[in-house]
């Protein structure tokens, strides 16, 4: 396997391992002990970040002020792309991403977006209980943000008891 740590393989190098990973059944790929983080993964989530925050403010401002909806539809899609981008690199580091507590509150995230054509009167309700869970969320000590909820199910696929909170 790659090592991903190292920061110093152009891109296209990295290529191949990524994909492998989507097709293992290792459990040391799919939950690995230590996270992956491809040299590039940080420019990339600033980037991603910069342009979900972007779309998701336009798209809360152009419901607050009551634009029509084919103004707002580039918006929202650009909130999706990016949000999907941001939740990509999260699961390239591992898939204990669903395990944690920023995982957790954006599936939480996703579901209060998922209400709003059920309550599309309600949207702006959505829209700002969306904002600050996204916004808790992101702002939480890393301590917090990445704490297992579930570790017994990491230490399952492990087999090692003794790991806690995917660190042992």
């Amino acid at each position: 396997m790659a090592n991903f740590r190292r920061g110093k393989r152009p891109f296209f190098r990295e290529l191949p391992a990524i994909s492998a990973l989507m097709f293992t059944t290792d459990p040391n790929n799919i939950l690995p002990p230590e996270k992956r983080q491809p040299g590039w993964n940080r420019a990339l989530r600033i980037l991603l970040r910069t342009v979900h925050i972007l779309g998701f403010s336009v798209l809360l401002g152009g419901h607050w002020f009551d634009l029509p909806r084919e103004t707002l539809t580039p918006w929202l899609y650009l909130a999706v792309f990016s949000g999907a981008g941001l939740m990509g690199l999260d699961l390239l580091a591992g898939l204990d991403w669903f395990l944690q507590l920023a995982g957790a509150m954006t599936a939480a995230k996703l579901v209060v977006l998922g209400l709003i054509p059920l309550f599309w009167e309600q949207r702006l309700s959505l829209l700002l209980a969306a904002l600050v869970i996204g916004s808790v969320g992101s702002h939480m000590p890393g301590s917090l943000r990445h704490y297992l909820l579930f570790p017994f199910l990491k230490r399952s696929i492990w087999g090692r008891p003794g790991a806690q909170n995917g660190r042992e």
